[in-house]
């Protein structure tokens, strides 16, 4: 039997999964910052050095922390609101958080691609960067609106233009795509400058890159999908809340696996990063180096992650 996607009923309950799922994921994102909040603390008590890779890190935990927060209370609440002006401001906030979770890990190929003074790359990861903030800007003017239901005592969604949602998380999906391949060509580059087989921390960036496309690609692309296909209001949000989170979470712990691989200072990890000023420093220091071999310029430069 076909279903009546524009059926009350239907839609009625699509938005109570919508609700459900934003509960389910608002728990699994809060355990996530509960169980990480180390990173937090630390960069408080200035026991862990600043980068600026942090900022992207941080803000995209605490706007999808926030966005699903408001969506979860104003589920539960009988306060009246300004409906409109709200969901348009954290629908702006959650996608927000989607492109944080993509910045934090073009910082990897920025870097690389920095030491080596290879502007070009720079500049494009960048432009496509500010054309993701352009998108998040547009899905905030442009995608939804929403007004107070007196007979609920809640906001509830009127309306929601499918166009500007699947262009963004299309574009998000081939810019992680772009990210992932600039990284793994950067650290081809690095291996043949080095002339080693090698390059540990790159083999961990491109593993870790092509299971955080696995990842983003499961929930991206059919949140894409079926807002491409427009069946119904609830239908084009509902994977939306997943996406986010997941996209968070799974950016979030390629840094903080790599941050960690690198903070231990351990010797026998046979890897270090070297810090600024990149472009000025000899390709062979700039870059990651095995531990015990000595470098043939002698750089003196500290350790740092990505």
């Amino acid at each position: 039997m076909a279903i009546d996607w524009n059926d009350p009923f239907v839609i009625e309950y699509i938005f109570f999964l919508y609700q459900q799922n934003a509960v389910f994921f608002l728990g699994i994102h809060g355990m996530h910052i509960a169980t990480q909040f180390r990173i937090e603390w630390n960069l408080l008590l200035r026991q862990r050095p600043f980068r600026w890779v942090y900022v992207p890190f941080l803000l995209a935990r605490y706007l999808t922390l926030s966005s699903l927060l408001f969506f979860v209370i104003s589920q539960n609440t009988k306060t009246h609101v300004n409906c409109d002006a709200a969901y348009r401001f954290f629908a702006a906030v959650g996608s927000m958080s989607a492109m944080f979770a993509s910045w934090i890990l073009c910082t990897r190929p920025l870097i690389i691609f920095h030491a080596l003074s290879m502007c070009l790359p720079v500049f494009v990861l960048g432009c496509l960067g500010l054309v993701q903030a352009a998108l998040v800007v547009l899905q905030g003017i442009l995608t939804v609106r929403s007004r107070w239901d007196p007979e609920l005592q809640a906001c509830g969604i009127v309306q929601w233009d499918s166009r500007v949602l699947s262009t963004f998380y299309f574009f998000t999906f081939g810019y992680d795509m772009i990210i992932v391949s600039a990284t793994v060509y950067g650290v081809h580059k690095v291996q043949q400058l080095q002339q080693r087989r090698t390059w540990h921390v790159g083999d961990v960036l491109c593993v870790q890159g092509i299971w955080y496309i696995i990842a983003t690609c499961a929930v991206n692309v059919p949140v894409a999908v079926f807002a491409v296909l427009d069946l119904n209001i609830g239908m084009d949000i509902l994977l939306s809340t997943p996406a986010m989170v997941i996209s968070v979470v799974a950016s979030s712990h390629a840094m903080l696996a790599l941050d960690d691989f690198d903070g231990t200072n351990d010797t026998s990890t046979g890897v270090y990063i070297t810090t600024v000023p990149l472009s000025s420093i000899p390709i062979d220091s700039a870059m990651l180096a095995e531990t015990g071999k000595t470098d043939s310029q002698g750089s003196t430069a500290t350790t740092t992650g990505l």
